[in-house]
């Protein structure tokens, strides 16, 4: 049906076509292969080793994540490594809108809220910039309205509702900021044999916890089950986790840990660092706080070290920009860790990736290493 409407508006010829798509970006991961990498104590070592001969300037500030087991491993840790960002993962049972005036609503880094055929998420981690992000926190949160309907209800009569929908999104959200301007985007999908509608809104991170309100007072939502995750010191989410009611454990089916794909614990620092590397360990502190990684074992069951937005350094005194995805990865794995490398090129104007492989080898061979091609990270 869509491509039958919309054929007639597709007049590309072959050259505007080619043009077009000449665009999109690439990129490049190499795994470094020839060193012994067996704690992370070593692989810092090799880390900055590697920065401070190919990174231009030497590369001063990483994103380290760690999921911990325990409260217990968690304080330990920031013991040598202080931050607002640690996350506790609990679920709860959701009564009414109410609820969302609790303390802990203004430090939310994610949430899916059902109730019934409607959800709602919160998502802090918004899509970073191509080039020259300074790798701290962005005050954007996207904040999105769902709702699965059967799909036999008429055309007509569901643009009229994604329509009113869409108006009721916006008012709430005046409410909660009436100097900002909110655009909701909308969106429509098709999954065993329902249709999503989804209305989406870049919302400040002052107002989340407002917006949240507002949208379930909005439409209503009631007795409902809600999966989040709160950020701040770690005596402040192990205190959380411990006196407001929220679970740990035994998620329901429909309302998982957000924290269930990876690490799979209740505590962690940095969770998705390689799609959101919030920069939080400086070079210096980068030894202490590895070793603190290796004494803690097992207790902590994941844990990586990042840093994006590289520029390397790319010979004749030429350095490549400042891309998203030019990267080095240091990565556990179930014996010791692994390093990768990641090189894009976003525009025509941007360097190829085989510019950064000729520049980094010969390099790499000095020190014992060398590049190895890998369709995707580990």
């Amino acid at each position: 049906m869509w491509l039958a409407k919309n054929l007639q508006n597709i007049r590309w010829s072959v050259a505007e076509f080619e043009a077009e798509f000449s665009k999109v970006a690439t990129m490049a991961t190499y795994e470094i292969v020839g060193w012994q990498l067996p704690t992370l104590t070593s692989a810092v070592e090799s880390l900055l080793r590697l920065v401070q001969s190919t990174a231009s300037p030497a590369t001063g500030r990483f994103c380290i994540e760690a999921h911990f087991r325990t409260e217990e491993t968690m304080r330990a840790f920031a013991e040598v490594l202080p931050s607002e960002r640690y996350a506790f993962y609990g679920w709860k049972h959701i009564t009414d809108a109410a609820e969302f005036q609790g303390a802990e609503f203004r430090a939310l880094g994610m949430a899916r809220l059902v109730f019934g055929n409607s959800e709602v998420t919160v998502d802090a981690r918004p899509s970073l910039p191509t080039y020259d992000w300074d790798g701290l926190p962005i005050p954007l949160a996207t904040v999105a309205y769902g709702q699965n309907r059967n799909p036999r209800v008429r055309e007509a009569v569901a643009d009229e509702h994604i329509r009113a929908t869409t108006k009721i999104v916006s008012a709430a959200l005046d409410v909660v900021a009436p100097e900002w301007t909110p655009h909701v985007r909308t969106s429509t999908s098709h999954l065993e044999g329902m249709h999503d509608y989804a209305y989406i809104v870049d919302v400040p991170s002052r107002y989340v916890q407002p917006a949240l309100l507002n949208i379930c007072e909005s439409f209503h939502l009631k007795e409902g089950v809600g999966t989040f995750e709160f950020l701040g010191a770690a005596h402040e989410v192990q205190t959380l986790a411990a006196t407001r009611g929220y679970s740990r454990s035994e998620f329901p089916e429909n309302c998982w840990s957000l924290n269930s794909s990876l690490g799979r614990t209740p505590f962690a620092i940095e969770r998705a660092s390689f799609r959101y590397p919030v920069l939080n360990v400086t070079s210096d502190k980068l030894h202490a706080v590895a070793e603190m990684v290796d004494r803690l074992g097992s207790d902590i069951t994941y844990c990586s070290v990042i840093r994006k937005y590289m520029a390397w350094n790319l010979g004749a005194g030429i350095s490549s920009p400042r891309v998203q995805d030019n990267y080095a990865l240091l990565s556990r794995q179930r014996t010791g860790y692994a390093m990768f490398v990641g090189f894009e090129r976003y525009s025509d104007e941007d360097p190829p990736t085989r510019r950064y492989v000729s520049a980094l080898r010969p390099i790499l061979l000095k020190m014992g290493a060398k590049l190895k091609r890998v369709s995707y990270i580990r």
